[in-house]
């Protein structure tokens, strides 16, 4: 986990209370308390025993506090994570490419496309991984225990998939000085000045008529 703040000594506090056990959490501040230049990549930090003991800290019968930083990860170990993230950042321009590319690393993990036309009773079973999509635009994808009985618990994680953007108009089509224009609107609270020296493309979800069956087609561009 990692805390942004606005002074290096508070991120280091904050980084130290979140990684270590109560006890650590609860002598550090009582050392701040007492107004302690602390060192947190020392083993020790001295502390004045009377005041320490005053305020009812725990530690050590020589009075000093344990503030011991845990090993930093090197950097390196973060960068295949970091291209993964990347990889499926590039792949989802709009929430309906997020889902597809979500549902493609779902099919890869072994999970079971669920389908509406099709009931699910004798499909979903102990021991199974399962995903279903809705209008292309929410995907749910759960696994079932080994040895799950009906009326047991389970967890839920949630997110969502869309972002900032500039949303093509349902009445968009505009022309100026011969060239054709596309009206948008704001979606989110994007930071729209950081948009200005970058080329915009289009991306997101189309209905289309099949020239053969005659019927209305969503399709991916």
């Amino acid at each position: 986990c990692i805390v942004v703040t606005t002074t290096p000594l508070n991120s280091a506090i904050r980084r130290h209370n979140i990684q270590t056990p109560p006890l650590h959490m609860k002598n550090t501040l009582l050392c701040l308390t007492a107004h302690v230049a602390a060192s947190f990549f020392s083993t020790t930090t001295p502390v004045s025993a009377a005041a320490f003991a005053a305020a009812g800290g725990e530690g050590t019968s020589s009075g000093s506090v344990k503030t011991s930083m845990p090993p930093l990860t090197p950097i390196s170990e973060h960068i295949p994570l970091a291209k993964k993230a990347m990889s499926f950042l590039d792949s989802s321009p709009d929430p309906y490419h997020a889902i597809q590319t979500s549902a493609d690393m779902l099919k890869g993990a072994g999970f079971e496309e669920l389908r509406d036309s099709r009931p699910y009773s004798g499909i979903v079973r102990p021991g199974g991984k399962y995903y279903f999509t809705k209008n292309k635009s929410t995907i749910v994808a759960f696994s079932v225990g080994g040895k799950y009985q009906p009326g047991n618990g389970f967890k839920i994680i949630g997110g969502h998939t869309d972002s900032p953007n500039l949303k093509v108009k349902p009445r968009s089509k505009r022309s100026s000085s011969g060239c054709i224009q596309l009206g948008v609107e704001c979606y989110g609270g994007g930071l729209w000045h950081t948009w200005f020296d970058r080329d915009l493309g289009i991306s997101g979800r189309v209905l289309v008529r099949n020239e053969e069956s005659g019927s209305i087609e969503q399709r991916l561009i």
